[in-house]
């Protein structure tokens, strides 16, 4: 009950006929106790779990799509850029386009020439954020508080990703501008009477896209800006202002029955040191989260000191300092 238990199914193994089997074993002989048995896929943990005494803090799938939806907004609001100054440009490609038509190149000759160009464009802008990325790596790493240098490995799959989102960039970023500087007629353009068509719907709509995702954005950046702000002064419930917290070597009382005393001394050592105010011993320290918190399933008076109920409690051993110190 205590322990963490991970099985390996054997290949033929379906989970549905394993979940069964242990809904069958939760009804027979757990239901009275009011446990269960459940399994989930070991690879879920990370980003899908959140259960009683994990053994760290998990991470949140929830979080990892809102950074994806904040990417793809940014990436639309590139899209909608490109897409904008290349019409915006046409008219200074007309006489291009107009002289190369004389000269024979077809409309679909045209349109190869633009698509590569908006792949090359494509290509070193990503070029330049993978450069972007790893430059900024120790610089990021310090504020989320994690080492991501250290991690930094060949990853195919990222890459895979990366050089399809290129393509589809390429295909979706550059086509209409393509086919639309490809789609002037070289007579008008050569006598000065050139029209870049009717794409003053388009870009204006564009515009309005660009400015909603934008809007988006900084929307999302002032809730996110709200919720920390109030995260970092909310009242917590202890003072922990000028608290100090120092590990023990780990122990346990049944190998070590001296480990009272030892933090009775330590603790009386710490008040000779000037500047500290105070000391208090526990098992944990507040805001670690419940796995470190020891439990236990035992009775306890239940409305009147008749009455019993067995039910799991949380308890931490503290000595008599623990609350003044913590406030």
């Amino acid at each position: 009950y205590w322990d963490y238990n991970y099985f390996q199914l054997a290949p033929d193994a379906s989970t549905d006929g394993v979940t069964q089997k242990l809904a069958e074993i939760n009804q027979t002989f757990l239901k009275k106790e009011g446990i269960q048995l459940v399994i989930q896929p070991f690879k879920d943990i990370h980003l899908y779990s959140n259960l009683t005494y994990e053994l760290e803090p998990n991470g949140s799938a929830r979080t990892v799509q809102f950074l994806g939806i904040i990417a793809l907004l940014i990436l639309v609001i590139a899209f909608v850029n490109y897409i904008n100054l290349t019409t915006a440009l046409a008219n200074e490609r007309g006489k291009e386009v107009g002289v190369r038509k004389v000269l024979g190149a077809s409309r679909g000759r045209l349109t190869q020439q633009f698509l590569w160009e908006s792949f090359v464009i494509s290509s070193v802008a990503f070029g330049a954020a993978v450069v972007g990325v790893q430059l900024s790596l120790d610089w990021f790493g310090s504020i989320v508080g994690r080492d991501l240098s250290a991690g930094a490995t060949v990853d195919f799959v990222y890459w895979g990703v990366s050089c399809g989102f290129i393509v589809l960039i390429w295909f979706v970023a550059g086509l209409y501008p393509a086919l639309q500087l490809s789609g002037f007629r070289p007579v008008e353009v050569l006598r000065g009477r050139f029209v870049a068509g009717n794409t003053e719907t388009l870009r204006k709509s564009l515009v309005v896209v660009q400015f909603a995702c934008s809007a988006g954005l900084i929307f999302g950046v002032l809730v996110i800006e709200k919720q920390l702000h109030f995260l970092n002064n909310h009242e917590l419930g202890v003072q922990l202002d000028q608290l100090v917290s120092v590990k023990v070597p780990a122990s346990e009382e049944n190998r070590d029955s001296t480990i009272f005393r030892k933090l009775a001394l330590f603790k009386s050592e710490c008040a000779k040191i000037s500047g500290i105010e105070g000391a208090s011993s526990s098992n944990i320290v507040p805001g670690l989260g419940i796995n470190t918190i020891a439990g236990s399933n035992r009775p306890l008076h239940w409305v009147k000191k008749t009455d019993f109920a067995k039910i799991t409690s949380y308890f931490v051993e503290t000595d008599q300092d623990f609350f003044p110190l913590f406030g």
